[in-house]
């Protein structure tokens, strides 16, 4: 079991990031969630919310079955990371080799969006179920004409944000942006026409791209990216070959990003481990998690193969609650619960809902992930579902949803009032999920609002965001970080859609000048955090 105990030490993270102001009384921990709990016992050897949580899951298999269907064989696990990795290389090479037969002609370069491809391929056989959660979304296969000067376009948006996945190109960026461009082991020239297999859920805005608007000719196909991956996996296992992949140079990145810096503590206050008060009735344990995303098993493979799943999560709640003592310990979400592995694309987030609920959580916001389905199947979900949902920084108009979701909530635990708000990132490029208007309001005047409200009129003791707008920002609104310096009468920010890996704390100056605390638990239930007043 890992746990790291922190000093109020902070990751800078693509912004300053004040550390003037006094440390607040908390201490935090994550937890990973390596099966030491419960890993290897079988049902009947299991009690309490982990059994419950193991007879969940075992419910599922039945419907399941068809999915352990082995559809391939890798020598080695395939991770996923940026700027490339041997996952997103192959899938971008697929899209590359099938849109050049969709397509009729060979392709110049392929472009698909990371946050299409959900989970690592472990080593050994591969499952039809780790191809569907790979590859989860009904996204076409989209043969384009473009040219060079827009494609450099591309590159230099991909270059001042973050890479997605790309074939048959070489792009070589230093500090100040693209210094050269390959195609077909060409220079890229801006007056040349290139035939471009991409998603189409890039050509209208879909994580900020506008690939139809760029292209002279764009033909969405029928295929879907799911379906030509498993035609390549099919080919692969009839000629006896095993699914492999690799490094190259198709990025080459000839500087050291911001976004891996680390501050040192030499400058930092200390971090106060001091309970909030020596009465025992004013002890509060809050306990964290998002982006779990349908990780509902331990991974099965790839760089964190074993970790995670609802039975080893519960097992961990249940130890707090039973050491803290269950009206000292608050248990919230930051959202993207849903969709990331076949659970959710099979069962369409029914079993997420019983488990959260199983799981007892009191509060949480919602995730763009959420959305998915739609709004009247999310509405049908957020009835049956027992945590309070929050949201304060959007206008719909629809009844059934505000029924279900509140702008924020009171809890009492651990001697203490806590007010609680929600808020989301704008939706707008995220999801297609959407068939009602939805209009997002920057967080910070609704916040700011809200928090006042609950400290000063309903005298909470303290506030807490549930942010699902990113720990940094992944596009041009601002992330927890940069919100957090323009709030007011918030304590903490429990963070989530950028699945940030926070190993420590982050403390940024609110406006009023009293330091907010920036929490995040990274992705898929690896962790559980854990904050303590």
């Amino acid at each position: 079991m890992e746990m790291v105990k922190t000093k109020l030490v902070a990751i800078v993270l693509l912004c300053a990031v004040s550390f003037g102001a006094q440390a607040r009384e908390y201490t935090w921990k994550r937890y990973l969630m390596d099966g030491s709990r419960t890993g290897g016992k079988t049902i009947n050897e299991l009690s309490g919310t982990p059994k419950k949580a193991a007879k969940l899951l075992d419910s599922c298999q039945e419907g399941m079955a068809e999915l352990k269907t082995v559809v391939g064989y890798c020598p080695e696990a395939l991770p996923m990371y940026r700027p490339q990795s041997p996952l997103t290389n192959l899938v971008a090479d697929i899209l590359l080799e099938e849109g050049s037969r969709i397509a009729g002609e060979p392709c110049d370069m392929s472009i698909t969006n990371n946050g299409g491809i959900r989970v690592e391929l472990p080593k050994g056989d591969v499952f039809l179920d780790d191809i569907r959660s790979m590859l989860p979304f009904k996204n076409n296969v989209a043969i384009l004409k473009m040219r060079g000067e827009k494609i450099l376009g591309v590159l230099e948006f991909m270059a001042s944000k973050r890479f997605e996945a790309i074939g048959g190109v070489k792009v070589v960026v230093g500090r100040s942006g693209i210094e050269s461009v390959m195609i077909g082991g060409r220079p890229l020239e801006k007056d040349r026409l290139y035939t471009v297999s991409a998603n189409s859920f890039l050509l209208d805005g879909g994580d900020g791209y506008y690939l139809r608007k760029d292209s002279e000719q764009c033909n969405v196909t029928d295929e879907y990216i799911y379906d030509i991956a498993m035609k390549y996996f099919n080919r692969l296992k009839a000629e006896g070959k095993p699914i492999v992949s690799k490094l190259d140079d198709r990025v080459v990145l000839n500087y050291v990003p911001e976004d891996m810096a680390v501050s040192t503590t030499e400058s930092l206050p200390p971090f106060s481990q001091k309970r909030l008060s020596t009465d025992r009735k004013r002890v509060l344990t809050i306990l964290h998690t998002n982006d779990t995303h349908s990780h509902l098993e331990p991974i099965r493979g790839g760089r964190y193969s074993g970790l995670g799943g609802i039975v080893e999560r519960a097992a961990f709640i249940d130890s707090v609650r039973r050491a803290d003592g269950r009206r000292n310990v608050l248990l919230l979400d930051a959202g993207d619960f849903n969709q990331g592995t076949s659970y959710f694309t099979t069962f369409g987030g029914e079993i997420e809902l019983k488990a959260m609920n199983l799981l007892g959580y009191d509060a949480g916001t919602l995730g763009n992930h959420e959305w998915d389905n739609g709004l009247d199947d999310l509405n049908s979900r957020l009835a049956r579902i027992n945590q309070k949902m929050l949201l304060c920084n959007y206008r719909i108009d629809n009844k059934a949803f505000w029924k279900n979701v509140k702008p924020y909530a009171i809890i009492h635990r651990g001697g203490l009032k806590i007010g609680l708000v929600g808020i989301l990132a704008n939706l707008d490029g995220l999801t297609r999920g959407i068939d009602t208007k939805l209009d997002y309001i920057y967080p910070v005047e609704p916040v700011n609002e809200l928090a006042t409200f609950l400290k000063e009129k309903k005298k909470c003791d303290v506030v807490i965001v549930l942010s699902h707008c990113g720990t940094v920002p992944e596009r041009k609104e601002d992330g927890d970080i940069r919100m957090a310096s323009k709030l007011k009468n918030v304590d903490i920010i429990v963070g989530g859609h950028s699945h940030t890996d926070l190993k420590e704390p982050v403390y940024v100056d609110g406006a009023d000048g009293k330091p907010v605390m920036i929490l995040s638990d990274y992705q898929w239930g690896i962790y559980v955090g854990e904050v303590k007043l």
